[in-house]
């Protein structure tokens, strides 16, 4: 069943993205396939498909940690390739220069450069765009991305605007003034990204509810009591 659900999923991704990259359908394939095998063989260890719903209950109570564990770490691993492969292969990116009232495009999202503003922060002063996203005529988001100079240390930082969904995350980075009154701007997207750490979370939890399993522990060995030495007969 896991080996038909990721081969279902290469296929699908193979069509969808005619152009390449070839070897993501097969990294996202692979992600499946691990967090389907790690459903299946609770399901074929419970009987899923052959045993009545009460059976199947009592070895879903019986089943020890270690095997939940087992499986929650296998599927976590598998969330953390889909992550990785999709910002690598399907990450975007823009450099553009834009002046207030002009849009952009990246990822299906669109960005309205609404201009820039100046700022005073408690030791810095600043100059911050404004962006507004929409996505399908809906907004989604206001990003303010930055240019900061410090007055003590004399020195500069550039904060990125994001907008963090499930989706991806959209980031803008505000540049350096240019002619007619435009800004270099840079916009990234990475797909999938949060699954990096949703994967890393549920391999974390699964070590732990394998730990809790109590044939796991290991407990510090006792040292035996000294045996007294035997005494010779007549002594």
């Amino acid at each position: 069943a896991a080996a038909v659900v990721s081969l279902a999923v290469v296929i699908l991704l193979l069509a969808v993205y005619r152009k390449g990259p070839w070897l993501a359908p097969l990294g996202i394939g692979l992600g499946v396939w691990l967090i389907a095998g790690a459903l299946t063989e609770i399901g074929y260890r419970v009987k899923l498909t052959d045993a009545s719903w009460g059976e199947i209950w009592r070895r879903l109570r019986n089943l020890p940690r270690a095997s939940y564990g087992s499986a929650l770490a296998h599927a976590g691993l598998g969330f953390t390739v889909i992550g990785i492969v999709a910002t690598t292969a399907w990450r975007s990116e823009a450099i553009l220069s834009l002046k207030p009232g002009e849009s952009a495009e990246i990822a299906g999202y669109s960005l309205l450069f609404e201009g820039v503003a100046p700022h005073q922060g408690p030791n810095y002063r600043e100059r911050v765009g404004r962006f507004k996203v929409t996505r399908n005529d809906r907004e989604v988001a206001e990003l303010l991305p930055s240019k900061r100079e410090f007055m003590i240390e004399q020195s500069g930082t550039t904060e990125a605007g994001i907008h963090a969904s499930w989706r991806g995350d959209l980031y803008a980075v505000l540049g350096d003034s240019l002619k007619d009154g435009a800004y270099s701007v840079r916009l990234y997207f990475n797909p999938l990204v949060r699954l990096i750490w949703l994967g890393a979370m549920i391999m974390f939890l699964g070590g732990a509810v394998s730990l809790s399993d109590r044939r796991l522990r290991v407990g510090a060995p006792k040292r035996a009591a000294a045996k007294p030495a035997p005494i010779a007969a007549g002594e």
